[in-house]
């Protein structure tokens, strides 16, 4: 009986293991719609406060990221990994934000510094960039950001495509080594 109980005892254990770590692997509390618009809704509210006190002055690195699929689920993190496009990573200072990102056609790394304002929890970066937060905590955001057009025989027009990612807060160290590596200003680079 008692090797009963040790042998329920463990089975228990390992479902409640396993059961967290696939809790840790799924993009946490996905709150969020998309109207036929491009608007992102979601009843999720980051304050002006919370924006500036848990991001701002801090580097931010891509840990994961998806499709949305037309029905609004997420495609899987290696379903939506493509050929020649990356996220970027993120550093936001009071009144700019510094993106950091590879450029397949470019010998070296690349950097972008831009204006951005912060507004119904939504980051806006120049003139078309658009970050909508979903959760923020001290080390970590979720949001979803247009990436760019998509094109559709029914459809005349350009349907905007959007993408969720993860964010996680880097360490001082891991800035410096952005830094370091991302030497290439994009705007002199570009036409």
């Amino acid at each position: 009986m008692k090797e009963l109980i040790s042998l329920l005892s463990a089975a228990l254990m390992l479902i409640f293991v396993l059961s967290g770590c696939s809790a840790d692997l799924d993009p946490d509390g996905i709150d969020f719609d998309l109207t036929e618009s491009g608007e992102v809704i979601s009843s999720s509210e980051v304050s002006l406060k919370q924006f500036k006190s848990n991001v701002v002055g801090y580097g931010w690195k891509c840990v994961d990221f998806r499709d949305i699929k037309d029905d609004g689920s997420l495609a899987s993190h290696e379903d939506s990994i493509r050929d020649g496009w990356g996220p970027s990573d993120y550093f936001f200072d009071e009144t700019t934000v510094t993106s950091f990102f590879d450029v397949m056609s470019l010998p070296k790394p690349c950097y972008s510094t831009n204006s951005y304002r912060f507004e119904d929890s939504t980051i806006l970066i120049g003139s078309n960039n658009v970050i909508r937060l979903l959760k923020l905590s001290d080390s970590k955001f979720t949001c979803v950001s247009r990436i760019g057009w998509k094109y559709s025989e029914k459809d005349k027009d350009p349907i905007p495509y959007y993408m969720y990612f993860k964010y996680k807060r880097m360490t001082e160290k891991e800035l410096q080594e952005h830094r370091s590596k991302y030497t290439t200003d994009f705007a002199s680079v570009t036409p």
